[in-house]
């Protein structure tokens, strides 16, 4: 299990150095915050966290379809654990990934779970980041790599709640 977790961290190097490079500018945007006047570009900056949302969507894309595209996850077969193993452990280790990544550290950084949000869901963040890990991941496991597993990522739901929208406009509609 120790050399499982250790392929899934390798597996997610990509990911990690994209985790610290945002890290980097994200501790750059705080005291930015405080110098600049321009009202615009104060609430961009006062909105960086939300680019914490995008790992888990990078690290469920790739949890699967890199493994397929460079195919090692055939030779994974003949490990002494079985496949349904294996493959839990590869989803747990990307979704506390992706949990540690896409919310705890935006908490952590900007000293609230709130993010705006006091009336609410206080953790809805977390909820958001296993939201997007969980489509993701799904994608991840129809796609040959990552582009197209990120992209099936953002088309998946947007298709479905169109159609979903189109079928509540159409058929709920009140009559005026």
């Amino acid at each position: 299990f120790v050399a499982l977790a250790w392929k899934e961290i390798q597996l997610h190097e990509v990911n990690l150095l994209i985790a610290a490079i945002l890290f980097a500018l994200h501790l750059g945007t705080l005291p930015a915050r405080l110098i600049v006047s321009n009202p615009n570009l104060r609430t961009a900056l006062e909105m960086y966290w939300a680019l914490w949302l995008l790992m888990p969507l990078f690290i469920g894309s790739a949890a699967v379809a890199e493994e397929r595209k460079l195919g090692t996850l055939e030779a994974q077969l003949c490990l002494p654990v079985s496949r349904s193993a294996q493959f839990s452990f590869k989803f747990f280790i990307g979704l506390v990934l992706s949990l540690l990544l896409g919310a705890a550290i935006p908490s952590l950084i900007e000293h609230t779970r709130y993010f705006g949000i006091k009336e609410y869901f206080n953790y809805w963040i977390f909820a958001c980041a296993a939201a997007v890990y969980f489509i993701s991941f799904y994608a991840s496991t129809l796609a040959r790599s990552t582009l197209q597993a990120i992209g099936m990522a953002i088309g998946i739901p947007v298709t479905v709640w169109s159609v979903l929208f189109a079928v509540v406009t159409l058929f709920f509609e009140p009559d005026n």
